[in-house]
């Protein structure tokens, strides 16, 4: 009684790259990034105050809010 092999494929698959799967490619780690909070600012803190306005009769108690 004859044997028969087995043949696989004559091409066989090739598993595409998995930089090609993804939109771009991973660019090191991911931990130490920055996060913006809600102010527009690194990690949320207020923005410093503007020049005070022009106006000579304004306390500084009235434009920090004392």
């Amino acid at each position: 009684m004859p044997v028969l092999k087995q043949l696989g494929p004559a091409q066989p698959k090739k598993r595409p790259d998995r930089g090609a799967l993804s939109i771009s490619a991973p660019l090191g780690d991911f931990r130490t990034r920055c996060t913006w909070g809600a102010a527009a600012t690194p990690s949320g803190t207020p923005p410093p105050p503007g020049p005070l306005p022009p106006n000579a009769d304004l306390e500084l108690d009235d434009v920090i809010g004392l």
